[in-house]
């Protein structure tokens, strides 16, 4: 999957830009923080 956030928008969307008209995850920004934190050091969805 290759995620496209819309950094300017609070919450903050993220849609896979493989599917541009599929579902889009909506997030706060320490929500996003966390994810950023996580994928950073291995752990996508913990």
């Amino acid at each position: 999957m290759c995620s496209r956030p819309a950094l300017g928008s609070r919450p903050i969307h993220v849609r896979d830009s493989k599917n541009p008209s599929g579902p889009e995850l909506n997030l706060t920004a320490p929500a996003w923080t966390a994810f950023l934190a996580d994928v950073s050091v291995g752990r996508p969805g913990a």
